[in-house]
């Protein structure tokens, strides 16, 4: 399973929060459709094996495109011919290499898990799933556009897997290919069209891509199949907000917290709605609340600051007078 992580940092002083729901790859541990990595948009994104990841700062501006970690600021460490470490046989599986490397991966010791990789393509070169966690390491390393041609041929050779499918999207996103990644989550919408996942990953792109009618609509049929995700409720509040129809975000985003109260990212949301509305004391409320349910919450904390600074907010969408 490839699992991603989407930095942003505050724009115009706000920080805002998108989540990415994902269950997708062979290289990672099992995960709920709707478990979820802290996203904020727009994306600069690095492929994780863990399920929770507390935010850091680094960031792109509004509205730029994804920075493309491509080789040339790759791991330098990542050498697909280098020897096979200390205590792998040559003559193992192609499978047992395969298990051997994905354990690897998910400690993310990336340099051990690609020369493994390697011999169990050499051994099995037509196995779908080896090339797709051959994608996912190569991911790790930074090598993006080297990436991409493994994961793709991996969907060429099983163009029904799912899992290979919504990876190959993520690649594309990770490489900064946006209008790639949208249209290969497409593409795996209409192979498994009652998955809510992809359609929600598919509003975090189409948010990127400023096509805000798109996502409402995309994250909306994701709530249709799964009524109670919380992360769906998050994101439809950012995306009406978005569009400054904030009584509409309060609603959903109360309805959020009704069902989980412990929702870090909902109260943070509910701030931001508040503060695009000028309601500073009905903001830092919710930061606040936010913060104490999760100390971590880089977002919150940052807004509770913008608020105390006399941040005079038109919402995290908007422009800043001050």
């Amino acid at each position: 399973m490839l699992l991603i992580r989407n930095q942003l940092s505050r724009f115009f002083g706000v920080t805002i929060t998108l989540l990415l729901c994902t269950c997708c790859g062979a290289a990672s541990k099992n995960n709920d459709v709707d478990s979820a990595n802290t996203l904020k948009e727009p994306p600069r994104l690095v492929p994780m094996s863990e399920t929770e990841h507390n935010l850091g700062s680094s960031s792109t501006p509004q509205g730029s495109s994804a920075k493309n970690n491509a080789d040339s600021s790759h791991d330098t460490s990542c050498d697909l011919n280098a020897p096979l470490p200390d205590g792998i046989e040559a003559n193992l599986s192609a499978q047992e290499l395969h298990a051997l490397a994905q354990d690897r991966i998910i400690k993310r010791d990336t340099t051990a898990a690609l020369p493994i990789l390697k011999h169990a393509i050499e051994k099995s070169p037509k196995d779908a799933k080896i090339l797709g966690d051959m994608g996912t390491a190569l991911l790790q390393c930074g090598l993006n556009e080297e990436a991409i041609k493994y994961v793709e041929k991996a969907v060429a050779l099983e163009p029904n897997n799912i899992s290979l499918a919504a990876n190959l999207a993520q690649t594309y996103q990770i490489a900064g290919r946006i209008s790639d990644a949208v249209a290969a989550y497409r593409a795996a919408i209409k192979t498994a069209p009652n998955d809510p996942s992809l359609r929600n990953n598919l509003a975090v792109l189409l948010i990127i891509v400023k096509d805000l009618p798109g996502a409402e609509a995309a994250v909306r049929k994701a709530l249709e199949f799964n009524p109670t995700s919380v992360n769906y409720m998050v994101n439809l509040g950012y995306i009406l907000a978005r569009q400054k129809r904030y009584r509409d975000a309060e609603i959903i985003l109360k309805r959020a917290i009704k069902l989980d109260p412990k929702s870090a990212d909902a109260f943070n949301q509910l701030g931001l709605v508040y503060a695009a509305e000028g309601r500073q004391l009905d903001a830092s409320i919710n930061f606040k609340k936010a913060l104490d349910i999760k100390p971590t919450h880089t977002g919150a904390r940052e807004n509770i600051n913008a608020v105390e600074e006399g941040f005079d907010f038109e919402g995290p969408w908007g422009k800043s007078k001050k």
